[in-house]
């Protein structure tokens, strides 16, 4: 209850009102919730720096890794609205025998999204919207056991490159052979709807 009035306190000095995982952080509670809050305490998140002040002070933190279990548990998903997290929050709050298995599959993603990081891919990584692509990624590594090899991991910079270069220019530019026509893709499921899940597979799958 304390922290309850904590918020409502903050708002009263504040111009701003209550997004939407602040409100569910205020108003719902269970196991979902839980592992919620376990997850976005992780020292993994300050150590790559994946979220700013502003991200953790709105609790946008907490609503990405929300999203990560809804990975976990039901894939890749369309995203568009609060729904699915709203339900998850209300559905998983008393039974959710899996629990532990959502923790600990996070977790490899984790380790295994840990191979592939360097600093020259930080600005890309810190995107949430390719921060979601890169776990989809690493639940598909972790899932069919692939170990990452330091081929693949070049392989990611590489891409992080060309997408960086192709951001900076026009999507009208010609391009001249597969990769950039992959990238040029990439880009424009990066640049609206992105929680579309056409556009969330597209990414992915590219």
């Amino acid at each position: 209850m304390d922290e309850i009035r904590n918020i409502f306190y903050r708002l009263n000095l504040t111009d701003y009102s209550l997004n939407d995982q602040e409100k569910r952080h205020s108003n719902t509670w269970g196991l979902f919730a839980d592992l919620t809050k376990e997850i976005s305490e992780l020292s993994f998140w300050d150590d790559f720096n994946l979220f700013n002040y502003g991200d953790i002070k709105r609790m946008k933190d907490e609503e990405f890794c929300s999203s990560l279990i809804l990975l976990a548990r039901k894939g890749i998903i369309n995203q568009t609205n609060q729904n699915p997290l709203n339900d998850a929050y209300l559905d998983y709050s008393t039974n959710y025998p899996e629990y532990n298995d959502d923790k600990n599959r996070i977790l490899k993603w984790i380790d295994t999204f840990k191979l592939f990081y360097t600093p020259e891919s930080k600005s890309f990584i810190r995107k949430r919207t390719q921060l979601y692509t890169i776990f989809c990624l690493m639940d598909y590594l972790t899932e069919e056991k692939i170990e990452v090899t330091p081929h693949m991991v070049s392989r990611f910079n590489n891409f992080v490159q060309k997408y960086n270069l192709f951001e900076n220019s026009s999507d009208t530019e010609e391009v001249s052979n597969p990769e950039d026509e992959a990238i040029k893709k990439y880009k424009l499921a990066s640049s609206e709807g992105v929680n579309k899940i056409r556009n969330r597979k597209l990414r992915y799958e590219i």
